[in-house]
């Protein structure tokens, strides 16, 4: 069971991380672990945990104290996944709109929303638009709409922008380590290297070599 939730762990990290990827995710787990209990309810194959399938097929069988324990386990992880997602389940037209708005229909938005109803339907009979998202991640696809799509682009990118995870925090802190080493423990300001070891922006080295060349000759 550690194994399956560090490997849902290590799916819900990345810099490029969104809130729906999470909550489809989350949801997928979810149903295994309702899978992994009717199994057990009802006698079959433990597959999904090696060792235990493994022992079970020597002993002919998971006992039934075993299974009732397995089943008592998953039970309480289900109800610790409702308490901490209890919105991941539930039907949200403003995750749907903004995963696939060209199979949203208009009626579905809720009435806050109700503002961008004829932007959005501009956008969904736009076939360069559905060229676009065929073609970009949707990251990429809403932030090239936002010039064509102000309204509908700001709804769905304020969704995406929801801080899913801890993980930019953390690896910035991991930089912060890597930075102030033993050897460097009398460095106080961070903010320069840190910028430069957390940032995506590739530098060009040789053209600011040569304009630090120019600066020096002048």
């Amino acid at each position: 069971m550690f194994s399956h939730l560090n490997e849902l762990n290590r799916k819900l990290q990345g810099a490029d991380s969104d809130i729906i990827g999470h909550r489809n995710k989350v949801n997928a787990f979810v149903s295994k672990l309702e899978l992994w209990r009717g199994k057990f309810e009802t006698g079959r194959s433990a597959t999904a945990f090696p060792t235990l399938a493994r022992i079970s097929e020597t002993a002919g069988g998971v006992s039934d104290v075993l299974k009732n324990e397995a089943i008592i386990h998953l039970n309480r992880l289900l109800d610790e996944f409702q308490h901490y997602f209890p919105d991941f389940k539930s039907n949200n037209p403003m995750m749907e709109f903004t995963r696939d708005p060209f199979s949203f229909r208009v009626d579905n938005f809720p009435k806050e929303a109700e503002d961008i109803e004829d932007q959005f339907l501009g956008l969904v009979h736009d076939s360069a638009a559905k060229a676009v998202f065929a073609e970009k991640s949707l990251n990429a696809f809403w932030a090239t709409m936002h010039g064509s799509y102000p309204r509908v682009a700001l709804a769905a990118l304020t969704l995406m922008v929801a801080f899913p995870s801890t993980y930019l925090c953390e690896s910035a802190f991991s930089s912060m380590v890597e930075i102030k080493t033993k050897s460097r423990n009398r460095l106080i300001d961070l903010e320069s290297d840190l910028r430069c070891a957390i940032s995506k922006v590739e530098p060009n080295i040789e053209a600011l070599v040569k304009a630090k060349q120019m600066q020096k000759s002048h």
